[in-house]
């Protein structure tokens, strides 16, 4: 169960019912559990099987188990059609239950991180998964920014044009009004530091 609760912090389970898959040996009360190994699958599944690695009194053994088990999990849900690069707000989607069999890959769960943006069509109802998305950056491409420029005591400031997005903090590629292209660091949203 730690295992689960490691991957969805927000499940609603009982504990699951575990059989080992051959008969364990007679002393097995004093083996000391090493590690459990899951396959990323099984995290989406009700039943299914992992080995667990103990500690003998002589050496290490593992052993096959297979397990059962009813747990929910909170997801998100799109409330309506999101188009491409639309920038996820609140109300875009709804947190709902669903059981752990019926879980998409990469699906997002317990909470909603910030900061996302669409990379494709989605369709009303959609249970929100992280492959279609991506973070959206600070300044996006196109957004103009001032630059500014040191020549020896003398700073020069100019209106300059993202070529691609970023992050403050990042260097990018940026162009000034005569048309040149400058790696510069954005400095705010509104400001870059040309580097060339």
């Amino acid at each position: 169960m730690v295992e689960f609760e490691k991957q969805y912090p927000c499940i609603d389970s009982d504990l699951p019912e575990v059989h080992a898959t051959s008969p364990l040996p007679l002393d097995f009360k004093n083996y000391k559990l090493i590690k459990v190994v899951l396959r990323p699958s099984v995290f989406r599944k009700r039943v299914g099987s992992f080995k667990a690695i103990f500690k003998t009194p002589k050496k290490e053994k593992s052993f096959y188990f297979k397990f059962n088990i009813d747990a929910n999990i909170d997801v998100f849900k799109a409330k309506r059609k999101l188009y491409n690069d639309k920038i996820l707000s609140d109300n875009d989607y709804e947190k709902v239950s669903v059981k752990i069999d019926k879980l998409p890959s990469k699906v997002i769960t317990c909470s909603m991180p910030k900061k996302l943006m669409t990379k494709n069509y989605i369709s009303a109802n959609s249970i929100l998964t992280m492959n279609r998305f991506e973070y959206k950056k600070d300044l996006l491409r196109g957004d103009k920014v001032r630059s500014y420029i040191r020549d020896g005591m003398l700073v020069i400031e100019t209106e300059a044009t993202l070529i691609s997005d970023g992050d403050i903090g990042e260097v990018v590629k940026i162009k000034v009004d005569n048309g040149k292209v400058f790696k510069a660091k954005l400095i705010s949203k509104y400001q870059a530091i040309i580097l060339e």
